[in-house]
């Protein structure tokens, strides 16, 4: 007896994270896979993206070689090395000066993200981006700018 041979279509479906596809039986290991809502012919990938955290530094008393300490909190445990970013439980330390960035790459898409800056003190700072999720082959930025500006006295 033959064994079919399976269909792909070409939409991917994007696994939720710590699934994996499996083969059906009835096909043995060749074919069959399912993707995680268990559609067949779906081929399956592990969707990811990327977090940009940037820093700029303006005003005529901001410190351009001031590094600034920022805080990015995952809502997942994720532990290791993702570019730029090392996380230990979901939580990464990272230190910029004006004009710096640092990219955590591949993070699993749908996790949400919140970052916060400290070591700011005396600046006016503005953030877009801050908070958000990581959607499959995007780059989310989170970009703070600090300002500092003193009037002379006269």
């Amino acid at each position: 007896m033959p064994i079919p041979i399976p269909h792909f279509s070409t939409k991917n479906t994007c696994l939720e994270p710590g699934l994996r596809p499996q083969p059906s039986a009835a096909y043995g290991s060749a074919g069959d896979w399912r993707s995680a809502g268990g559609v067949f012919g779906e081929p399956v990938q592990r969707c990811y993206g990327n977090l940009t955290v940037s820093k700029t530094v303006t005003g005529n008393a901001g410190d351009v070689n001031h590094e600034f300490t920022f805080t990015v909190k995952l809502d997942r445990t994720v532990s290791g090395q993702y570019g730029d970013m090392r996380f230990d439980k979901g939580v990464a330390v990272i230190k910029l000066k004006h004009g710096e960035s640092s990219t955590a790459k591949r993070l699993p898409e749908g996790i949400r993200y919140s970052v916060t800056e400290s070591d700011n003190e005396g600046y006016t700072v503005s953030a877009v981006g801050d908070n958000g999720s990581i959607r499959s082959g995007k780059t989310a930025v989170a970009a703070f700018t600090n300002n500092k500006d003193v009037t002379p006295v006269t």
